[in-house]
């Protein structure tokens, strides 16, 4: 792992459950009691062979964070500088629980 290659500052957010005013659930992320933790990643848009490889698994997907290993839920979202990004997936690329990699879409704010 080469910790150099993590350039950019991340926030992740665990949503806190909430009902509206119909009783329908939804997730607040902009809530004071939302779990969260910062840590250093790389956002990397897919291109080529990747993407393709991608779209056939989920046709959302539109890049990868790469990040030190940690817990995740697709119910997360991160924070890259102005950006947001919801997790659709995460693995362990090489199974030594020392890197993920996130597969994101953007998010609609």
């Amino acid at each position: 792992m080469q910790s150099g290659k993590y350039n950019t500052r991340l926030r992740v957010v665990k949503p806190i459950k909430k009902r509206d005013s119909t009783g329908a659930h939804y997730n607040d992320y902009e809530d004071a009691r939302c779990e969260e933790f910062y840590s250093w990643g790389n956002v990397v848009s897919l291109q080529g062979r990747e993407y393709w490889e991608a779209m056939k698994v989920n046709p959302e997907v539109a890049g990868r964070i790469e990040m030190r290993f940690r817990t995740m839920t697709s119910a997360m979202r991160i924070y890259a500088g102005s950006r947001t990004f919801d997790v659709i997936t995460w693995f362990d690329p090489y199974n030594n629980k020392k890197e993920i990699h996130v597969l994101v879409k953007e998010a609609v704010t």
